[in-house]
């Protein structure tokens, strides 16, 4: 039984190494405040051709670090949130969400196609 178990387990393992299967590498976990990011363009001042290309990517426009209130998207007018509680931008065509500077989702979402804001049933309720 023993035997069985273990040569099972061996097995699995070679085919998820044969497939590629790895540890998912959970990256650098932050200890600084939300408001210490000094953003990416600051990144590219010393990474410069890493820069370069990722700033062609989707990814370096859909998620957007909130400095400048008047930028960001939205009629804030009849927004259910506050500028000032959003630290980041999630989003590019369609709609936006936004998120807090604890990382949680605010339960809004901003709608660019019908100038809309839709409130969702899940996310932050604070």
């Amino acid at each position: 039984m023993k035997r069985t178990l273990l040569l099972s387990i061996l097995f699995l393992a070679s085919v998820c190494v044969a497939h590629g299967a790895s540890i998912r590498d959970e990256g650098i976990i932050a200890d600084s405040s939300a408001e210490a990011y000094a953003g990416s363009a600051r990144c590219g001042e010393c990474h410069a051709e890493q820069y370069e290309r990722w700033s062609k990517t989707l990814m370096a426009r859909f998620v957007r670090y909130r400095k400048d209130m008047d930028s960001l998207p939205g009629n804030w007018g009849k927004s259910p949130l506050k500028k000032s509680d959003v630290f980041l931008v999630v989003g590019l065509n369609r709609k936006v969400a936004f998120v807090r500077p604890d990382w949680i989702v605010f339960p809004a979402e901003y709608h660019l196609d019908n100038q809309k804001w839709i409130k969702k049933k899940r996310g932050c309720t604070r």
